[in-house]
C-alpha cells in the first residue's frame, strides 16, 4: 500500500498493526484513502470529520 519512503521507521506502529484484525486494518487503511480525498491530514480529520472524540491517553 505504501512506499517506504512514505513511512516512518516506528517498530511500535509495526507491532500494533501485527496486532490487529485484517479487517481492522482495512478499516484504517480505508479510511486513510478517504482523508487523502477529502484533503486532510489524519490529525485534522481526527478533530473535524471523524465523528468521534479522540482517545485521550
Amino acid at each position: 500500500m505504501f512506499r517506504q519512503e512514505q513511512r516512518p521507521n516506528c517498530d511500535g506502529l509495526s507491532i500494533m498493526v501485527e496486532r490487529l484484525r485484517d479487517d481492522k486494518i482495512r478499516d484504517i487503511f480505508d479510511t486513510r484513502q478517504r482523508t487523502l480525498a477529502a484533503g486532510l491530514d489524519l490529525l485534522t480529520w481526527a478533530d473535524t470529520a471523524r465523528g468521534r472524540p479522540a482517545v485521550s491517553a
